[in-house]
């Protein structure tokens, strides 16, 4: 059995089969990093699904053209004509397109153990970098602001400020008017947890469903 395949089967073509199921492995791998690492603000999820598909055509590209130099030149030609009608609005998606990008390469060019060993030391870095911004990170500055509507007139101004004393290590009242239509108040506020955040949003939403709440976060001044 061993001779039958030693003799029918291509050993090129085994290569690049198990090339091409590596990197399906580290491209599932580095989009479950993403989804849990990452902190853009879109779809997490529905951008990680193309890993898969960039690395598996890369691997794919680069097996083919690495033997042949028409044909590299050939695809430099054919990529020149390709322009990308979706930019990319974040640098972090960027940078994962790049790793992306980098494991297809390394695998179609035969490179496997350093192409497994970077993605992992890029991955357990980026998973470290994260782990120690979240516990060193400092509060974010936000400017609450609420207005109550003809539907909703009775916001009581005490009452949050002494909420948001209670549930934010800062808090500051900014500016309030009372007019014929309702109450507007704006409120400065340091939050140390999105958890924080999130429940006096719901708490309000509860309270007073016809008034108007934003929350703008404050750009801190250097060396404050």
């Amino acid at each position: 059995m061993t001779e039958f395949f030693s003799e029918h089967i291509d050993p090129y073509l085994v290569t690049s089969l198990t090339n091409l199921a590596v990197g399906l492995v580290l491209a599932l791998c580095l989009r479950l990093h993403y989804v849990k690492f990452g902190t853009s603000f879109s779809n997490r999820k529905e951008f990680g699904r193309i890993f898969p598909l960039i690395t598996l055509t890369v691997i794919v590209v680069i097996s083919v053209v690495k033997t042949s130099l028409a044909l590299s030149l050939g695809l430099i030609g054919a990529l020149s004509i390709v322009r990308f009608r979706t930019p990319v609005k974040e640098p972090e998606e960027l940078a994962y397109l790049f790793v992306t990008i980098a494991i297809g390469i390394g695998l179609g060019a035969d490179q496997m153990p350093f192409t497994i060993m970077s993605a992992a030391f890029i991955m357990l870095s980026i998973a470290a970098l994260s782990s120690f911004r979240s516990r060193s990170e400092r509060p974010q500055n936000l400017y609450i602001s609420m207005e109550s509507t003809g539907t909703d007139p009775g916001i009581d101004v005490d009452g949050i400020a002494a909420r948001l004393a209670t549930q934010f290590p800062i808090c500051d009242i900014r500016r309030v008017d009372v007019t014929a239509s309702g109450t507007r108040a704006s409120f400065h506020v340091e939050a140390s947890s999105s958890a924080q955040l999130l429940k006096f949003v719901e708490e309000f939403r509860e309270e007073h469903p016809g008034s108007e709440l934003s929350i703008v976060e404050q750009q801190r001044v250097p060396g404050v």
